[in-house]
């Protein structure tokens, strides 16, 4: 049975391109009755400050193209959200530029996104290693920690976020800037379709639309208003993170950011962004805490690694710590020796770098599990991890783990 509000909402948001306030406007004077902004005539739109191209589109009164869409959307599973569906984002309402129509594809989250707390992550396609690592641990540490990962599903740090969630076990909602019919990049099909079965994929854009440039900006505006925080992971002076970081604020919304190397061109935009008064973060943690007293049914910090560890520092008492029994011979003879370390390691804490790599084993372990066992923090553990792997000491295994070199 065809909806007539959605009929309604899908020829208004054919009529007012995306990211305009000409939804904005209509709204203003005609609430959200979709069935009376169709019915109105050049008169009724005459006194709205409205461009004369979307005055136009407002007075074809054509519906076959909208109900061509209806019907392709029907038949693929695209759902449809508008602003009179009882499950659109509140959230999204209360924003400017609100999107009048929602595509998607996946399973929504339970039982709404309100009740949910969603933290979007974002940085530059050309990320370093560093920002592919943080990248990776923060998400996967956030959606552990019961938040939702939010982000572009683009090439670089949008992507590795995406999959740190899914990773994790946690839902993730990718927004796109093309018709939710394509995967973009399509190096990201794979991706999309396990986001699908696992999370959400969306859009404002109707099916078929080609992923343009100009509708990535415009949609980073949904990315940020469908979260209470956004994390910007890396960015340089130019990149479209910012932009997401700018309309964070706007919308009144949490910005935070992850520090980066003084000197590295992706660490212009964060370092910043912390400058003029973005919380500095350096795991997912300090992300998570400010969030966990107003939503305790959701987000639970107890066992990600970095609280553990704070739990075993504050009981541990050396007094009581039993005094090794000495090895026999044998044994000792027998011990794998440390470790020796290359002499052009370019970071600053040799004792911490030595403490890491004596701590790992030949068999795959996490950043987080690696600064559980050597008590550092994880921050530190990915910038020595970095070294160590280009030093050839280390090596990258699936699954952001790492293994000692034999």
């Amino acid at each position: 049975m065809v909806n007539k509000n959605d009929i309604y909402w899908m020829w208004v948001s054919l009529a007012c391109s995306a990211g305009s306030n000409a939804g904005d406007i209509l709204i203003d004077n005609f609430g959200y009755d979709s069935e009376a902004i169709f019915n109105a005539d050049k008169h009724d739109y005459a006194d709205l400050d409205l461009k004369p191209e979307v005055v136009q589109a407002l007075l074809d009164k054509d519906l076959v193209q909208t109900k061509e869409i209806y019907d392709y959307c029907k038949q693929n599973s695209v759902g449809i959200l508008t602003l009179s569906s009882e499950k659109y984002p509140n959230r999204l309402k209360e924003i400017r530029t609100r999107p009048l129509v929602l595509y998607y594809k996946g399973k929504l989250p339970s039982p709404d996104i309100e009740s949910n707390v969603c933290i979007a992550t974002v940085g530059t396609r050309r990320m370093s290693e560093y920002g592919k690592r943080s990248a990776y641990t923060i998400s996967y540490d956030l959606a552990r920690g019961g938040a939702i990962v939010v982000s572009g599903m683009a090439l670089g740090v949008d992507g590795v976020c995406h999959r740190g969630a899914l990773d994790a076990g946690g839902y993730t909602i990718a927004v796109l800037g093309n018709g939710i019919d394509r995967a973009y990049p399509p190096e990201h099909a794979m991706l999309m379709d396990e986001i699908i079965h696992r999370g959400l994929v969306i859009t404002e854009y109707r099916p078929f639309t080609p992923p343009v440039g100009e509708h990535f900006p415009v949609r980073n505006r949904i990315i940020s208003g469908l979260s209470q925080g956004t994390l910007i992971i890396e960015a340089d002076s130019r990149s479209g993170a910012l932009i997401t970081s700018k309309t964070a604020l706007f919308q009144g919304r949490d910005v935070f950011s992850l520090p980066g190397k003084i000197g590295e061109q992706n660490s212009v935009g964060t370092n910043r962004l912390i400058q003029d008064g973005a919380k500095m973060i350096t795991n997912a943690i300090d992300i998570l805490e400010e969030y966990e007293t107003l939503y305790p049914d959701k987000i639970n910090i107890k066992n990600l690694p970095m609280v553990k560890l704070k739990s075993y520092q504050q009981n541990y008492n050396p007094k009581t710590k039993p005094e090794p029994k000495p090895k026999p011979k044998s044994e000792q003879e027998t011990i794998t020796p440390k470790t020796e370390l290359p002499d052009n390691l370019k970071f600053t804490e040799k004792a911490v770098i030595e403490r890491i790599i004596n701590c790992m084993t030949f068999e795959p372990a996490t950043t987080d599990d690696i600064a559980l066992i050597s008590e550092i923090d994880v921050s530190e553990v990915m910038m020595a991890m970095t070294e160590l792997e280009l030093s050839g000491v280390v090596k990258s295994v699936p699954g952001g783990k790492y293994v000692k070199q034999k």
